[in-house]
């Protein structure tokens, strides 16, 4: 009678068919193992690989263009995409000829000081003073009061321009040519802004601002090109001179010490 171990114990599909015996059992481990941790340590790095491969897609896709050079900043430029217009217009204030009613008279000498301010600052060309045909002395008393507002407003005479107009009526009309700025026109919400895949800006976007800054610019041509500086003054322009010779402010403050010398 053999021994249960000295038995041949064949096991198809493994070792070819050979005889799968204690020996081979006490060697699997040994020889198995190993090839499993490298197996485990490829699949880590593949698995690190492709983790890798898509944060770069993700991060490239950042950078990848939705739209052309071209078109781009006609989307991300409220100037390019809301400008703000130009325009020659004519800036006008009627005045009635009578001079009689005292109310009428002082709200007549506050408008014409305010007109004639607006001009000195936007005014393009000179001032003109439409008169009706055929006026009486009130007409013309009224005339010699708005001459007089603008004298004392900085206004020299060759730019004041007396014409005739007809009809009116009595009413005296000044008026001046000026650049006015046109903000756009905003409210323009037709695109769902929650379902932006390409995170463009919507067709509203700065379209505000735009319209805000138009308002507000008191010289409109200073958003066409910088206002000329001004002179400094010629009150300090001797002293800086004294300063500059004597070398008042060059050297840096001594130590310990907070005033320079």
């Amino acid at each position: 009678m053999k021994r249960a171990d000295d038995d041949a114990m064949t096991a198809p599909g493994i070792a070819g068919g050979q005889p799968f015996s204690n020996t081979m059992v006490a060697t699997m481990p040994k020889s198995i193992g190993p090839h499993t941790r490298r197996q485990r340590i490829a699949l880590r790095l593949s698995a690190t690989a492709a983790v890798l491969c898509l944060v770069g897609t993700a991060l490239s896709g950042c950078n990848s263009p939705w739209v052309s050079d071209e078109y781009h900043p006609r989307l991300t430029d409220p100037a390019r995409r809301h400008p703000i217009v130009m325009v020659a217009e004519t800036a006008t204030l009627d005045l009635s000829g009578s001079t009689e009613d005292k109310g009428g008279e002082a709200r007549a000498f506050l408008e014409t000081t305010k007109f004639v301010r607006n001009y000195r600052t936007e005014g393009r060309g000179p001032l003109h003073i439409a008169v009706p045909r055929g006026a009486g002395g009130n007409v013309s008393r009224r005339v010699q009061n708005v001459r007089l507002v603008a004298y004392r407003n900085g206004v020299s005479p060759d730019r004041i321009r007396t014409v005739v107009k007809s009809g009116s009526h009595g009413i005296v009309t000044l008026s001046y040519d000026r650049i006015s700025a046109v903000g756009p026109s905003c409210g323009d919400w037709s695109e769902d802004v929650t379902r932006n895949k390409g995170n463009l800006p919507y067709a509203n976007f700065g379209c505000a601002t735009q319209r805000n800054l138009a308002a507000m610019a008191a010289n409109p041509m200073d958003l066409m090109y910088p206002a000329i500086e001004t002179p400094r003054g010629s009150e300090t322009r001797a002293t800086d001179n004294k300063n500059f010779q004597q070398k008042i402010g060059k050297e840096g403050p001594t130590p310990g010490s907070m005033t320079a010398r």
